[in-house]
């Protein structure tokens, strides 16, 4: 079985409030691993928009996203892989977005090209003296680069019952079977939770990606170039 869903691409918060101790006048840095030289680049920035005062004030937040977003690709090769979102709430629940505490910081891409090493605040342009005046990368929120293309490192096999996470798809075979001179195979899986339709499969390998939560049993029937019909049934997979 296999996780199966998009790349996730790397990403992090970046929290620059005054009222949270923060302030102009550092320089916020990503760092990362050049792919030729496997040497460590950094890649930095002073931010000149004023950091808002309270978590209300947007057009200070928006300004900021907007001057990192504008930055020049020549000049900050890695700052500008990067994607600025101030996330906007409505905290009285009034209709109007009126709070905002953070800048979500995104990948443009899902590749290991576009994740980071480090990232933070530095009182150096060049070199990395970490200071949190600067501002604050949320720890909780420190997510890198991460490629669900299978290989053999993301298959076990199922033997006896095991829980399952959702959006995993499973193959189930018969290639060990006794039985000779068979013909003909139906497989049938059941939720016994939810009330969905069974799912009938008549070829030799059933490949299923799971969708709903619940208890499945699994039932094969074999039929034999004579006519012979040999049933098993097993209760061996719990969708979570």
């Amino acid at each position: 079985m296999m996780r199966v869903g998009a790349d996730i691409n790397s990403s992090f918060k970046m929290d620059l409030l005054q009222s949270n101790g923060h302030t102009n006048g550092y320089y916020f840095y990503i760092t990362q691993y050049d792919a030729n030289s496997n040497l460590l680049v950094i890649d930095s920035y002073q931010i000149q928009s004023t950091y808002p005062t309270t978590n209300t004030n947007l057009t200070a937040w928006n300004a900021i996203a907007n001057e990192l977003s504008q930055l020049d690709p020549v000049e900050h090769p890695i700052l500008t892989k990067f994607n600025y979102n101030p996330i906007l709430f409505d905290a009285d629940v009034n209709g109007t977005e009126d709070v905002c505490n953070y800048i979500l910081v995104v990948a443009e891409e899902s590749a290991r090209t576009h994740d980071y090493f480090s990232v933070g605040f530095s009182s150096s342009a060049e070199i990395i003296i970490s200071t949190l005046v600067g501002g604050e990368i949320l720890p909780d929120s420190i997510t890198h680069f991460e490629s669900f293309n299978p290989d053999y490192q993301d298959l076990c096999v199922i033997d006896t019952h095991m829980e399952v996470k959702r959006l995993n798809h499973v193959t189930f075979s018969y290639d060990i079977t006794n039985m000779p001179g068979i013909s003909a195979q139906k497989w049938t899986l059941k939720n016994n939770n939810e009330n969905v339709n069974d799912i009938y499969y008549s070829n030799t390998w059933l490949t299923y990606l799971f969708k709903h939560k619940g208890d499945y049993t699994v039932e094969l029937e074999l039929t034999d170039v004579n006519g012979n019909k040999n049933t098993i049934n097993k209760n061996i997979l719990k969708i979570i």
